[in-house]
Formats: structure tokens, sequence, C-alpha cells
């Protein structure tokens, strides 16, 4: 194979490996949420993680079934997630007494204007509650199987090697024991 034809083969995989890895990112939303008791002391509230195919710039309602993550710790069930809903900037952590129900009450926490379309950890801090976000970026597959772009890479590797010793010729020495 002519070096300039195996360049170009090695770079058009290249491409095409960073060209499927950045089809497959997605923005992970990972929120911790504090509610005060009775008392005034904070205990924790719930928290879930929700994996978006983009940032959230609108009103979004989540249903339980689409978190991938979602705990109560009050004696309620989780009922799923809002962004930017009810009010901008805000995170509401649902609750229903129906496991898989509708949310019959929401917390509301707030956070600084656009948090949640950023890259970051936020800290909400209100009268009665604090919540903590973290938006990350993420990849929607899990590593186990790699891509057919990743094996043609790796084979493109391996025949370029190859490549390159059988051009060095069969100059050696041989070692007899």
């Amino acid at each position: 194979m002519p070096p300039h034809l195996l360049r170009r083969t090695l770079w058009g995989a290249v491409i095409a490996l960073a060209w499927s890895a950045a089809g497959q990112a997605s923005v992970i939303y990972d929120f911790e949420g504090y509610a005060r008791d009775r008392d005034g002391a904070l205990q924790r509230f719930g928290s879930f993680t929700y994996v978006s195919p983009d940032f959230i710039t609108s009103a979004r309602e989540v249903p339980v079934a689409d978190l991938a993550y979602c705990e109560s710790f009050v004696g309620a069930f989780c009922g799923g997630a809002g962004f930017d809903f009810p009010i901008p900037d805000a995170v509401a952590f649902g609750l229903t007494a129906v496991p898989g129900g509708r949310p019959t009450s929401y917390l509301i926490y707030q956070f600084t204007p656009d948090a949640l379309a950023h890259l970051g950890v936020y800290t909400s801090v209100g009268r009665s509650n604090v919540g903590q976000l973290s938006v990350s970026m993420g990849s929607d597959k899990d590593g186990a199987v790699p891509e057919p772009a990743a094996w043609m890479l790796s084979l493109l590797a391996f025949a370029a090697a190859g490549a390159a010793l059988r051009r060095r010729g069969r100059v050696g020495a041989v070692a007899t024991i």
C-alpha cells in the first residue's frame, strides 16, 4: 500500500472514530436535595440522575421512568423531576404516594441563571432547602463493546505496523541455542 494512501486511510479512521464518539455524547444531571425538618435541621430529601441528549434550555418535565436513578428519603416515592419547571433555572423534585405515579407535590430548588445549560457544580440555598446539582458530559454507551470504528482503527494500526516491519526488510540475526 503506498504511504500516502496509508496515511489517508489512517486519518479517515481517526476522523470516523472521533465522529462516532462525538455522536454519542450526552449531558448528565446529578442532583442531591436536602430539606429542613420541623426542628430546622437539614435532612437528606432525595437524589436523582438524569441523562439528557442535550443541555436543558427550556422547561422539561421528566417522568421517573426516564431517570437513570431516583431515590426519595422522606417516606414517599420518587415521582420524577422538572427542569426549568415551574420557574426558570430551577430543579423540581417530584414526590408521589404510589410507586411510578405522577408527582403530587414538588420541592423546588432555584439555581443560578443558566446553570442547567453549562457544565459545573451548582448549589441552591433556600430558606427551607439546600440542593446540589452537578452537570457533566458523559456517554450513552458503557464502553463494554467497542464501536465498529474502534475495531477498524485497531485493525488499521496493526496493518500499518505490519507494513512498516515488512518494509524494513528481512535483515536480522538469527540466534541459535
